[in-house]
């Protein structure tokens, strides 16, 4: 949402809206320090003094209300019970192949349980393939963004391309069966290959490529790939009419979105075949399983064969702790934005958080973010309910009962701000942030994901680590479409 002040230049505001039933106080909590009320009220009837339910209230407030670890334990305790029922195997998983299936049983999935139901669907006619999720009964396709330099344009060119992107996220209603839309960027090093085999077939040469070896060495250059995701409700599909059906909503919900991505000045490639979708998928579990940009690994698999095959795409080993997700050859580590920034930003403001210096511990990071529409109705019921809150706090700062601080003040603007703008037609969307951190090892697992912690904190990005949810969101953080629907974080 944009605030105009003063100047020229817009500002774009990126905080949502308080999402508490009463005050910052979610509905478990609501129900906990009830319950916990309730308890006090029946052991002080039946006569069991005073410092017993003083005693129960008080432990149902800690575990309703201060924060441990980011959250309150009433929001961990879920997290923790379904951890401890899965039990250890069911955190391993590994691929059944022809020479290890004796005691497999024939019906085991070819991907892990957090990837599970995942299928790659391709047109009966048309050269392109979408991803079928059988759990959630949605289809995905993908697309392929190419654009200009944001950063090389003036401040007026920004706006007009900012503007046109973000109509992009409200250019298909919600009744038309759109899930979500969700914008991921795949940055990963790419070693020189190339120019180091160029290096090796001068031989001695003389100082001068001497100086361009080290100067090769010392280069990790970043690949982006930038894949929006559109995501539409399709049920079962079961039946060859069902699945062209779905084809056809799905192609046509695209073009739409095609066109709008064109008025934003950004070319489209798409929606991807299945050998893309491959690569995608392959790339983002293990970066160092796909070629590099540049040459070939000599000796290595891909280079015997060729191509990736789509039934390769998929990890080989998999490894689930709280704290992190192994797969193949490297370590991931997801996080949750858990804050935007409460101050108008420019327009370019994501650029130093998204950009590539002092990652060197990073093979890979993927920032995707997950863009659901929400219902008028119910837009329109958190708006209300969030506006007489704020009314309410307004009017006993008045009364001089409670203080009225810019805090208070910024977030009742833009509450006001949001009226303002789905009165004028504007669609009410949800979205979130997810950013996936891989590297080699643990250490520089640690180091990578305290640099990149460090650089989302100098932009007013506050990210929470996914305890306990690695897997899920490594799932929800790749180019699948999947988004939240698995698990609410």
């Amino acid at each position: 949402m944009t605030d105009q002040p003063p100047s020229t230049v817009a500002r774009y505001r990126l905080d949502p809206l308080d999402r508490g039933v009463l005050g910052p106080l979610t509905r478990r909590q609501l129900v906990v320090l009830a319950a916990g009320a309730l308890c006090w009220l029946l052991l002080s009837v039946s006569g069991a003094g005073m410092l017993k339910p003083a005693a129960v209230f008080a432990v149902a407030a800690f575990v309703a209300v201060p924060p441990l670890g980011g959250q309150p334990i009433v929001e961990w305790l879920p997290l923790w019970v379904g951890w401890l029922l899965r039990g250890r195997w069911s955190r391993h998983w590994m691929r059944p192949l022809h020479l290890t299936t004796a005691t497999v049983p024939p019906g085991d999935p070819p991907l892990p349980s957090w990837l599970g139901g995942l299928r790659l669907v391709a047109h009966p006619t048309e050269r392109w393939a979408a991803v079928h999720d059988d759990a959630a009964k949605t289809l995905t396709a993908h697309l392929q963004l190419a654009g200009t330099g944001f950063t090389t344009l003036a401040p007026d060119q920004m706006e007009l391309l900012l503007s046109g992107w973000g109509q992009v996220f409200s250019t298909v209603p919600p009744s038309e069966g759109l899930a979500r839309i969700c914008w991921s960027d795949m940055a990963r090093r790419m070693p020189l290959t190339g120019h180091a085999a160029w290096v090796a077939d001068q031989g001695q040469a003389g100082g001068d490529v001497e100086d361009y070896a080290r100067y090769v060495a010392a280069q990790a250059p970043m690949r982006h790939d930038l894949v929006l995701t559109v995501t539409l409700h399709c049920g079962p599909m079961r039946g060859v009419e069902a699945q062209q059906e779905a084809f056809t909503r799905l192609r046509s919900v695209t073009r739409v979105v095609q066109d709008a991505l064109e008025e934003a000045r950004l070319s489209t490639f798409g929606p991807l075949p299945a050998g893309e979708l491959a690569y995608l998928l392959r790339a983002g579990l293990d970066p160092t399983g796909v070629e590099p940009a540049g040459g070939v690994r000599p000796g290595s698999l891909v280079q015997r064969l060729g191509h990736i095959p789509v039934e390769a795409a998929g990890p080989m080993h998999t490894s689930v702790s709280t704290q992190r997700v192994d797969v193949d050859a490297v370590m991931h580590r997801t996080f949750w934005v858990e804050s935007w920034p409460e101050t108008p930003q420019s327009a370019d403001w994501f650029d130093g958080v998204l950009g590539d210096r002092d990652l060197e511990q990073v093979l890979q990071r993927i920032f995707t973010l997950v863009v659901e529409p929400v219902d008028d109705d119910k837009a329109l019921a958190e708006l209300r309910s969030a506006a007489a809150r704020h009314g309410g706090e307004q009017l006993a700062a008045k009364e001089g009962r409670i203080r009225w601080d810019p805090f208070k003040a910024r977030k009742a603007s833009a509450v006001t701000a949001r009226e303002q703008e789905v009165a004028g037609g504007a669609a009410a969307v949800a979205y979130t942030g997810l950013m996936l951190v891989t590297a080699a090892d643990v250490d520089a697992l640690g180091r990578a994901a305290k640099a990149v912690e460090r650089r989302f904190r100098r932009g007013r990005i506050l990210l929470r680590p996914l305890w306990g949810r690695m897997e899920l969101g490594v799932a929800a953080s790749l180019p699948l479409g999947l988004g939240l629907s698995r698990e609410p974080f």
